[in-house]
């Protein structure tokens, strides 16, 4: 391990974190990197979740592969470290067995099971990188008790050295996923629209601003003690039956219907299901998971089209009601929907839609929605 610390080394190892601060796919390869380098310290990356306990992504290197999925499947729950590494200060590079004693770790389940058969690798140390109230990222090492002299040291000096690079690739993560996330919810359409982003068992993984601010208040969306959330008022069974698609896999949960708060506010949510690794998404920047599934909520008051209506009426030649309708199309409703929201028959909307595609020279709906949708990012 004489040759970790070398400036080549160093040089090698920051490029590495500044690709995967771009490319998050690079993060397993920052790993590996550090694994070929240490000479037999097993190096893992991971972040978990306090409030549901659960393990939201991992990267590792010089692990056994097996070691890796029982560690996954099961041990990750044994581990007496996981509770006290979320507590220390970020940035503070700690050993491990100043962290928990070996007294404390020797005899356990945790050791027998898992521990003892990785060859006694109950030492080394690592940091946290990020804290927010539920979750946390950690880099670190495990060493085998018996290279603990040999190669600790430099270890712990390299994680100290290496930690506001790691620190800022997440930030940049954090950003990237920000704007994705932004695209993906249409916020063109709505950029003071609340967006959450769900894992499969309905447990919180983002919201912006405007979301959290909602969380907190409980209505229309809130969140119980597990870190999942729920639906209360008017339209909270069809928020019910969407979660439980979702949780049960199928692909079609992508909904458009009405809430109603409690101080009478009527708010229209829409659901996209989506693989964060097809966009882009980091498992180590914004939504901090390895989930496959997530599903997007975008919610917005059902007033927003009412007070864009005069303006693209205006833009597009059209009346007020055709140009409620051409933003309602564009907001994913139903004729059906519009009809009902309106007080009116599914004839008039139909033929305010007609009159709406004559007036904009579009012979489809589509057509009409994606005309609107530009007229709305000129306004933004």
């Amino acid at each position: 391990m004489s040759d970790i610390l070398t400036t080549e080394a160093l040089a090698e190892l920051t490029a590495r974190i500044s690709a995967a601060a771009i490319s998050p796919a690079q993060w397993q390869d920052v790993m590996d990197y550090m694994a070929g380098l240490s000479d037999g310290v097993r190096t893992h990356f991971f972040g978990h979740d306090k409030r549901t306990r659960h393990v939201l992504f991992e990267a590792f290197g010089n692990y056994d592969p097996e070691a890796i999925r029982s560690y996954m499947d099961y041990y990750w729950q044994t581990n007496p470290k996981l509770a006290l590494i979320g507590a220390k200060p970020i940035g503070l590079v700690c050993r491990s067995l100043e962290l928990i004693p070996a007294s404390e770790i020797l005899g356990g389940e945790f050791y027998d099971g898992w521990m003892r058969p990785q060859e006694d690798a109950y030492c080394g140390g690592g940091t946290t990188l990020f804290r927010d109230p539920d979750r946390f990222i950690f880099i670190g090492g495990d060493i085998r008790a018996r290279d603990q002299a040999r190669l600790e040291d430099n270890w712990c000096r390299l994680v100290g050295l290496i930690t506001p690079h790691l620190q800022h690739a997440l930030t940049i993560n954090r950003v990237l996923d920000q704007h994705r996330i932004a695209v993906l919810a249409r916020d063109q359409m709505y950029p003071e629209a609340a967006t959450f982003v769900l894992g499969p068992t309905g447990q919180l993984l983002h919201a912006n601003e405007r979301a959290a601010a909602l969380v907190e208040r409980g209505s229309p969306i809130g969140r119980d003690t597990r870190g999942k959330i729920f639906a209360s008022g008017t339209g909270s069974s069809a928020f019910v039956d969407m979660l439980a698609a979702f949780a049960a896999g199928h692909r079609l949960v992508n909904h458009s219907f009405s809430l109603r708060s409690r101080d009478g506010t009527e708010w229209r949510l829409r659901s996209l299901l989506f693989e964060p690794d097809k966009i882009g998404l980091s498992p180590l920047g914004l939504l901090g998971t390895a989930e496959t599934r997530c599903l997007l909520l975008v919610l917005s008051e059902a007033n927003v089209i009412d007070s864009r209506a005069e303006r693209i009426a205006a833009d597009l030649n059209l009346t007020q009601s055709e140009a409620i309708i051409a933003l309602s199309l564009a907001d994913g409703q139903t004729l059906e929907e519009i009809a009902a929201r309106r007080d009116v028959s599914i004839h008039t909307v139909r033929n305010q839609v007609k009159s709406a595609l004559s007036k904009t020279g579009c012979r489809r709906q589509a057509e009409l929605v994606a005309k609107v949708l530009r007229r709305v990012g000129n306004l933004n």
